[in-house]
Formats: C-alpha cells, structure tokens, sequence
C-alpha cells in the first residue's frame, strides 16, 4: 500500500470516529434538527395592513379583537421582531414566508420588515412559494402548467434564490435550502418538468434544494388524456418530485360534518385516516404534518357560508384545545421519524381565523354583529396566548426526552 492510499484510509476512519462520537454533520455542514428533538414552523404572511381591510372574524365580534399589536404593517421591522420573541419563545423554529409570483410589491415587506428585525437571529426562515397563483382555472379548478408557467416558475425560482438562501438565517435540512410550495395537489399538465427543471437551475446556482409539497388534502389534480380529473387518491408520480410532502390544512368545505367542536364529530378522525391513505399510497414519502388551532373565514367571505370549526376541542375547554388535540392525535404519530418536523397553519392568517398569534386577552364570547352569523355560536376570545401554550408544551415533551 502507498502512501497516498494510506492517507486515504486514515482520513475515512478519523470521519467514521467523528460521526460515530455524534460530532459529524448531516450534510451541507448543518444539522436537519435542533437539539430538543423535533422542529416546529408556522407559516407567516407579509400582506398586512391589506388583508385586514378585507374583514376577519375578530373585526366582526362584539366586543371586536385584534391582534396584541393591533392592525400592523408587515413592513415594519419592529412588527416582526415582536412577531420573532413571542414565536421562539414558545417553540417556534421557523417561519415559512409568504411569496407572491404576481405581487412583487407585497413581497418587498420580507425584506423591508422580516429581515430587518433587531432579533432576525432568533428565528429561521424560509420561502412559502404561491403556486397556486401561476394562473389557477376556476372550472377545471386546477394550475394547469404549460410552458409560460413554467418559465415564471423557474425564473422566480431563481429570483428567490439570489435574495434570500444566502442569508444565515435561511432555513436548511440537510444543508438544503427549504421551499414549501402551496396546493401542489392542485397542479396538472407538464408539472414534472417545471419542478425537475428548477432543481437543474438552482442546482447550477449552487444549490441543492428541499422542496416541499401541499399535497396531503382530500381531493387532488390528476393528469388524464382527456385533461385534469380530480379524485380521493394522491399522485404518486407528483409527491415523488418533492423531498417532502405537507397539508397546509385538512378543512374542506364540502365536509360540513366537520362543523362545530372536534370532541362530538370526525373532523380529526378523518384527517387521520387521510394521513394514512397517504402513507399507505407513498409509503417513501416523509411527512412533515401540518396542524390547525381551529377554522373561520365568515368574517372574511361570509357569502359562502362555509362552516366553522371551534378552537375548544369540546365546549368547556379553552381556546388552544383543539391544537392541543391536533398535535397529540396528528402531528406526533405522523411527522416522519428522521425529519421530526411539524407546520403550523398559521402564525397570522387572520382572513382564515387560523393564526395563533396573541390577541389581546378578553373574556371568551359568542357574540357577532350579525346574530351569530359569523361565529355559528362559536367561543371566542381567551388570554390570547393558549394556542401558544400547547405549542410550548409540545416542544418541552421533545426537549425532556
């Protein structure tokens, strides 16, 4: 044996030392996980002032609630950094960011107002790309990808690249920057193509990337001869171009059994047996679960009428009950053993009643301007810091084992 050979094998066994004493990374020179043993992320949105002006449910009580910072701006730094100390401070690792393709104006306030604040070093981040805004058909009810799409989707691909994976605080798996795309479920034509040739792009940036897809859901887009078809069972063939597949929710409008409080009806059964199907069908796949502090968008589009689900788990117990339920019965049993990583819908979508961001704290109440038409007799109210709570509480169970 030569020398070089011998130096060779001498340096293999000192790595295999070091991985073996738990010293080595994962890859890319970063950890996919935290010490405390599983990751938590919310996705935040930076269409604020705006999308308060379109009513929310809390706009629509009696008395009204809002947010412990009132009707903010997403472009202020100081808005974020509290947004950031309350977040980490009860177990949030990362925020997933909102981006637009069509509202570059909107999705100036990451930069002017997330990245901005004094305490940008508590918090990861990463970019939630809206692909649902290529250009979404309302009667095939689908993005169907041809290659115009395809183009905007690479070129923004690109664009977020430059401006954010560099940043320290970008978040990365494995040493991979992190994108989470929305309702995936719902794309249809030359899909495969557009992902794998944004990976090629990148990947001649320098990167190697982790994509994640919004495709657990009840209903998804399929490719047919005769164009989209939508039905109950997953495309196998589209969940295997991400590293990593998510439900951004389980609400569907259609399943108004889900109504009311979850202790007296399927809602997290079901969505349960949905998180099975998709195991069952990708069995490769890995999970990382998404999970709901309750639903309400009546005071946003009330003319739907879509129905509510409560915050309390069951009647008597409090605003951050049915989290509580969501991670003990969904997020713990189904998050994939490696990554050990849940998302929560949302930190602030306040359209949707999703956000477990503080409110200031009032005495829980069923009253509306409309005679209950926005809250269906539902509680709300609280101190305003119980969905964060079980969100603490969650982290701590990982941290102590």
């Amino acid at each position: 044996m030569n020398l070089k050979n011998l130096l060779v094998l001498v340096i293999l066994a000192f790595n295999l030392i070091i991985q073996g004493c738990g010293l080595g990374s994962s890859g890319g020179g970063e950890e996919s996980k935290n010490t405390k043993g599983v990751e938590i992320g919310a996705h935040y949105y930076v269409w604020y002032p705006q999308n308060f002006t379109q009513g929310h449910l809390r706009s629509r009580l009696s008395p009204e609630q809002e947010p412990l910072l009132g009707h903010y701006s997403s472009n202020s730094p100081a808005v974020a950094a509290a947004h950031i100390k309350n977040a980490s401070e009860y177990g949030i690792d990362f925020f997933t960011l909102d981006w637009w393709p069509s509202r570059p104006e909107q999705n100036e306030a990451i930069k002017n107002g997330f990245l901005n604040a004094s305490n940008i070093a508590d918090m990861k981040f990463c970019i939630f790309y809206e692909t649902i805004d290529l250009g979404y058909d309302e009667e095939l009810r689908t993005v169907v990808i041809d290659d115009a799409k395809k183009q905007k989707f690479v070129s923004d691909l690109k664009s977020i690249a430059k401006d954010y994976f560099s940043h320290p605080q970008y978040y990365k798996i494995d040493g991979k920057p992190v994108i989470f795309f929305y309702v995936t479920r719902a794309l249809s034509g030359d899909f495969s193509s557009m992902f794998k040739e944004a990976r090629f792009e990148l990947q001649n940036m320098g990167y190697e990337v982790f994509f994640v897809g919004d495709e657990i859901y009840w209903i998804s887009s399929h490719n047919s001869p005769d164009g989209p078809i939508l039905n109950g069972e997953p495309d196998v063939g589209r969940i295997e171009l991400f590293d990593s597949i998510t439900a951004y929710n389980s609400y569907a409008p259609s399943y108004r059994h889900h109504s009311g409080y979850a202790s007296t009806s399927s809602h997290l059964a079901d969505t349960a047996s949905l998180y099975e199907r998709f195991k069952n069908f990708a069995p490769k796949a890995r999970i990382i679960p998404g999970v709901l502090p309750g639903y309400n968008d009546r005071g946003h589009r009330l003319g739907i009428d879509n129905y509510a689900i409560a915050r309390q788990y069951s009647k008597k117990e409090n605003q951050g009950s049915l989290l509580r339920e969501y991670l003990k019965q969904i997020a713990q049993p189904y998050m994939d053993n490696d990554l050990r990583m849940i998302v929560i819908t949302s930190w602030n979508e306040w359209n949707e009643d999703t956000a477990i961001e503080p409110i200031n704290p009032i005495a829980p109440g069923s009253g509306d301007d409309k005679s209950g038409a926005y809250t269906q007799g539902l509680e709300y109210g609280g101190t305003g810091f119980e969905a964060l709570e079980e969100v603490r509480k969650f982290s701590d169970r990982f941290e102590s084992n």
